[in-house]
């Protein structure tokens, strides 16, 4: 679902943020978590795709979902983290997960029906160079979200996680975030690039369902560095 803890790094060993989100035995949290998915699951529904791609698959907890529930035929995960990809790679083996940077993915251009990223552009600091490969890779649809600001903040500080910052703004704010956006922002910074299709709400996140460009002409492979 995300890019492990705030950006990953291959000497931590403690447990992301994406990962103690998934496992928490809060209920409600887990409820909130449970019908994301779902969500996520009907705009895959929706597609009718075969292929797919998530960018930032942190430790595969949406690989595995899709695994499960989904007909696609193939799909793989990318994460910048080594420890989320090889937790990832437990937790879905036989789904091929690699260690790849949002900004340069490893994937020949229009390789894959459908491109998720999810709960990762908050995290960059240029959110659109990877829309740019998003859409550089995907052939027909992506599936994006982030957390719906300012709901996101303040649910934290309703649990009274993330309770600092010296501006008002900045409670409950996750220090990972580099980036804030409402569901109507992040609407339309999604369809400077692509073209959106279905937007919801699901708090405290919004997701978004959107198509490539009809006339996106075919990309060029980066080179792998």
């Amino acid at each position: 679902m995300s890019i492990s803890a705030s950006g990953g790094g291959s000497g931590s060993v403690a447990p992301s943020t994406n990962y103690r989100k998934h496992t928490t035995n809060n209920p409600l949290q887990r409820w909130l978590i449970g019908r994301f998915h779902r969500q996520v699951l009907r705009f895959v529904e929706t597609t009718s795709v075969a292929t797919a791609i998530e960018v930032g698959c942190g430790e595969g907890f949406v690989l595995r979902y899709l695994r499960d529930h989904t007909r696609l035929t193939k799909i793989v995960g990318v994460d910048i983290d080594p420890l989320a990809v090889a937790l990832a790679r437990q937790a879905v083996p036989g789904v091929p997960v690699s260690v790849a940077d949002a900004y340069q993915l490893p994937t020949p251009g229009q390789s894959f029906d459908l491109v998720l990223c999810l709960e990762v552009l908050e995290h960059l600091e240029s959110p659109r160079a990877a829309l740019e490969e998003i859409r550089r890779v995907g052939l027909r649809h992506a599936i994006l979200s982030v957390p719906n600001e300012p709901f996101f903040r303040m649910a934290n500080l309703l649990r009274g996680k993330n309770v600092r910052g010296r501006r008002p703004s900045d409670w409950g704010d996750d220090p990972g975030h580099r980036q804030h956006w409402s569901s109507a922002s992040f609407t339309r910074f999604i369809g400077q690039t692509l073209t959106v299709r279905a937007v919801v709400s699901s708090f405290p996140w919004t997701i978004i369902l959107a198509d490539m460009p009809a006339d996106m002409p075919p990309a060029e492979t980066p080179p792998v560095v």
